[in-house]
């Protein structure tokens, strides 16, 4: 865990392995020393960089964190890439060659603003890279998403308009999207549900069977 600012965290080359989906585990908690958001120190400055993760729950979560940089990880093998957690500002997750989980490759949500996600290649189960729990002010750019059961991009959960993620832009993407499976599912390149105010939709590419492209 690092709950210090002004921090390189370089793998090095070498893979973080985990004990298994049936643990509780974080290979890299930025801002926490617990497996969850549940009491994060604000942390600005940290980098996570230049290795593998694999075979845990989480690969990297980050907890109110500003300015922090996750770039060129290889993730497999988890149940949720990189997560953007907790009032996370103006944090940059980039360049990473495969991230690959079962719920999410990549999550801005609880509340994180400001955040870019640029040039990564991922593949979610259920969400290739989802924007939730009121983060606004994102930037999704450039990266290339498959989901095999699922949305490639997600912004919001409610249909209802009582969850608001606002002005986030989503520019530049290619997604693919699988088939819609069992026929009453939703599946779609890119998802805004009822509170994604103000979103920016630009020049995105979306193949696939799914049930809407956009």
């Amino acid at each position: 865990a690092v709950i210090a600012s002004n921090v390189d965290l370089d793998l090095g080359g070498y893979t973080i392995s985990g004990r298994g989906s049936a643990f509780a585990d974080v290979a890299v908690a930025v801002g926490e020393t617990l497996n969850t958001c549940a009491s994060p120190t604000a942390t600005t400055n940290v980098r996570v960089h230049g290795g593998s993760i694999s075979n845990i729950p989480d690969a990297v979560l980050v907890c109110q964190a500003g300015q922090a940089i996750v770039d060129h990880l290889s993730i497999t093998g988890v149940q949720r890439g990189v997560s953007l957690s907790s009032g996370t500002t103006e944090t940059i997750v980039q360049l990473n060659p495969s991230i690959s989980a079962q719920v999410y490759a990549i999550g801005i949500v609880t509340g994180s603003s400001d955040d870019t996600v640029f040039q990564n290649t991922v593949q979610g189960n259920t969400e290739g890279i989802l924007i939730q729990d009121g983060s606004t002010g994102n930037l999704i750019s450039s990266n290339t998403i498959s989901s095999v059961g699922g949305s490639g991009i997600v912004v919001g959960s409610s249909s209802d308009g009582s969850e608001v993620d606002s002005a986030n832009n989503i520019q530049g993407n290619s997604v693919s999207v699988p088939p819609e499976n069992p026929p009453a599912s939703l599946f779609a390149g890119i998802l805004l549900y009822t509170g994604a105010m103000d979103a920016i939709v630009s020049n995105n590419h979306v193949t696939g069977p799914g049930t809407y492209g956009i």
